[in-house]
């Protein structure tokens, strides 16, 4: 005889009974609601509780806020700023978690499948509130203001030894790859990283992976982050993105370090840093990953066989290349001034001439010789009006 679920996840059982209960006050409240026609938000909308048992965050019910579209957002290039303030609303709002606990892996692993089975990334929406999914085994630390701080007043040139070191000094010294996959595909790609990791198939170093939620902001993708505990192990990095494509992931995959999402490091930020430090392509037909370091030309191959160049995975040799890779970013192009800058400026210069005029006479006046004030003179007053791109004054008057 199958044995009961209420037997086999005790947890139903208060779930089943305080369900019921509810149910009871949640009648009795509406026939009294109903006497005055108003219902409380509660007894519309009653809240949601996961049926999995420990581990999992509850599901939230909220309405997506009505957005409209806007073509100017898409074109816009966003800022390291905006992404910043946009990654640490993330860390900061709720996270759906499957907790990992010290037991064996087969009595948790039914959970771990309903688990994925109802919280799928593709159907979540960051709008409810959820920051992102995850699965782990010991709590990440929220990025490190402290940290932040001393970047920000930071008054020599910033290097990578420079991140170095406040990474060191910190304990910011964790690093993720991570990738980003078309919402059609999310949920089977989520699914073979979190049933890997929980089986041990990312290896012992990967302490948690996580999913975004569904965006509404027009765009559709997720990105799935994998992480490590020291972005400076440059072999341990190597092990898990060879464990990653053993897990069947096929797409680029990117590694940044903890600090750089901690300093507000992403891409076009004002320092010139790249915003990742490696990238991988996978090269199925040669079962191998070809591997890129920034600030590097030279491309590298990643196996099960291993890294095959270890002797550059020398920690002072990439930050030097790294450091060398920094660029400040090209100043934005100024416009042309219109029209009405040109008259502005235009007059602006003729009054000044007139003023140089006035200057000169009164100094003649006071001195041997008196003079009667002149007016600018003609070719002068072309120049200026030339180099403002103005003909002559009939210009500056039709302006």
């Amino acid at each position: 005889m199958p044995e009961s679920l209420l037997n086999k996840y005790p947890h139903l059982k208060l779930l089943l009974s305080e369900s019921r209960e509810k149910r009871v006050n949640l009648a009795a409240e509406k026939k009294d609601a109903a006497k005055t026609e108003i219902l409380p938000d509660h007894m519309i909308a009653p809240p949601r509780k996961s049926i999995l048992g420990p581990g999992v965050g509850p599901r939230i019910d909220r309405k997506p806020p009505v957005k409209t579209y806007d073509p100017n957002s898409i074109r816009r290039k966003v800022t390291a700023e905006e992404l910043y303030n946009e990654s640490l609303a993330s860390d900061n709002d709720q996270w759906l978690f499957f907790q990992i606990e010290k037991v064996p892996a087969s009595q948790q692993m039914e959970q771990l499948k309903m688990w994925l089975a109802t919280n799928k990334p593709s159907q979540i929406n960051r709008d409810s509130g959820i920051g992102w999914i995850a699965i782990k085994m010991t709590e990440r630390s929220s990025k490190n203001l402290a940290a932040k701080e001393e970047w920000d007043k930071l008054e020599e040139e910033p290097t990578m030894e420079t991140v170095n070191q406040i990474a060191a000094k910190h304990q910011v010294t964790g690093g993720k790859w991570l990738c980003h996959v078309m919402r059609d595909s999310i949920d089977r790609v989520w699914q073979k990283l979190a049933i890997a990791m929980f089986s041990g198939g990312l290896g012992p170093t990967v302490y948690m992976v996580k999913v975004s939620p569904a965006s509404e902001n027009g765009k559709n993708e997720h990105v799935i982050c994998v992480y490590n505990p020291n972005y400076q192990d440059v072999a341990q990095v190597m092990r898990v993105e060879n464990l990653m494509r053993s897990a069947g992931v096929t797409t680029d995959l990117l590694y940044k370090p903890d600090i750089f999402s901690a300093l507000g490091i992403y891409r076009n930020n004002k320092w010139g840093f790249r915003a990742t430090i490696y990238s991988s392509r996978v090269m199925l037909a040669e079962g191998r990953s070809k591997i890129s370091i920034a600030g590097s030309e030279k491309f590298y191959h990643n196996s099960s066989k291993g890294f095959e160049s270890p002797e550059d995975l020398n920690n002072e040799k990439i930050t030097a290349q790294i450091t060398a890779a920094i660029s400040k970013p090209s100043p934005r192009h100024t416009p042309a001034p219109g029209k009405a800058q040109q008259a502005e400026e235009a007059l602006s210069v003729m009054v000044d001439m007139m003023e140089d005029n006035i200057k000169e006479g009164e100094d003649k006046e006071n001195g041997v010789k008196s003079k009667s004030l002149k007016k600018p003179h003609d070719n002068d007053l072309s120049s200026k009006l030339r180099e403002l791109g103005l003909k002559n004054l009939d210009d500056l008057s039709k302006s």
